[in-house]
């Protein structure tokens, strides 16, 4: 079997730390999904935490979440490495509908202390968040937690990766550019645990296992973690024998998800 599928493992939910918050609609709609279907198709991507037993949920809080709520121990997840190359974090941009500039600005200024409006500003029908700072680092987190809880479950939000060319953002929507992270941002969250608002990072990863389709016996049943990798390995290389898995290079679009 080839050495350069990707790492895939099942892992104890205990061992996982998410490093945003998560999206209450979206953990319901998957709960449905995955419970109907009694299968688990897309395993959330994960990185080792420093030298623990550890991981931070890269991609996945959602997932991550439906398991725990399920009552199960053990989940499948792809583990990486921020260090190897193929990985990128990005940022996400919201559009919030429904919500002017000027009236969501001075529901940031009510929110937030004095010290903290400095790191926002007003730019046309932009917020732009100001480069996260090591020296007031959590103060920021805590900041872009408030400025998520106005329009989070109240008004309907859109992301982009990109601040420009958007035609769509008019009077009555406002665009936050949000801080770009780094991986370490990312670590020191996590071991903090701190949340980072939902939909905000964003990891590219060349290599990402999709629809593994494993039956959720196999991660239900109470055998150990030993036993139940074994199993995941023999399903892999079934798979691989079948000529079943398939490396796309080409950049794709799901209409699903």
């Amino acid at each position: 079997m080839s050495n350069n599928l990707p790492n895939l493992k099942i892992v104890s939910l205990n061992s996982l730390v998410l490093h945003e918050d998560v999206d209450p609609l979206r953990v319901k709609r998957l709960m449905a999904k995955i419970k109907q279907d009694r299968i688990f198709t897309n395993p959330p991507l994960v990185a080792p935490i420093g030298k623990s037993n550890k991981f931070v949920v890269l991609d996945g809080a959602n997932r991550t979440t439906v398991f725990k709520s399920l009552g199960y121990k053990d989940i499948l997840v792809q583990v990486v490495n921020y260090s190897q190359p193929g990985l990128e974090l990005k940022t996400w941009n919201h559009l919030v509908v429904g919500l002017p500039v000027k009236s969501f600005f001075a529901k940031i200024s009510k929110a937030l202390l004095k010290s903290a409006r400095a790191n926002f500003k007003l730019q046309g029908n932009k917020i732009i968040c100001l480069p996260i700072k090591t020296k007031n680092f959590f103060e920021q987190v805590q900041s872009l937690n408030k400025i998520a809880a106005i329009y989070k479950n109240k008004y309907k939000f859109y992301r982009f990766d990109n601040e420009n060319n958007l035609s769509v953002v008019s009077r009555n929507k406002t665009l936050i550019i949000f801080p770009k992270f780094k991986p370490k941002d990312i670590i020191l969250v996590a071991q903090k645990n701190l949340k980072i608002p939902s939909g905000i990072t964003r990891h590219v990863i060349s290599g990402r296992a999709l629809r593994i389709d494993i039956p959720l016996e196999i991660l239900k049943n109470k055998k150990s973690l030993g036993q139940k990798n074994l199993e995941l390995k023999k399903l892999i290389a079934k798979r691989f024998e079948e000529n079943k898995i398939r490396h796309y290079q080409e950049p794709i679009f799901i209409f699903n998800d």
